[in-house]
């Protein structure tokens, strides 16, 4: 973000989006029409499933929060 590379990856459940919600949607330019736009699809969980899902992540170490490597 702070480098100025944001990517449009926003969701949809059941009739709900993240567009729904978002400050920016009227400027941000994400149209389905478009290829290459699509939204993801998030399975709709009950309460103690999701938090049943995020602390194994969180447990198991997700690598989408680990340091990347530096290379040299």
């Amino acid at each position: 973000i702070l480098e100025g590379r944001i990517s449009l990856d926003p969701y949809v459940q059941g009739n709900d989006s993240a567009c729904d919600y978002c400050p920016y949607r009227k400027v941000c330019g994400f149209d389905r029409r478009i290829a290459g736009y699509s939204m993801r699809e998030l399975e709709n969980l009950k309460e103690e499933e999701a938090l049943a899902r995020i602390r194994k992540e969180v447990a198991d170490g997700d690598a989408l929060y680990e340091e990347p490597a530096e290379s040299h």
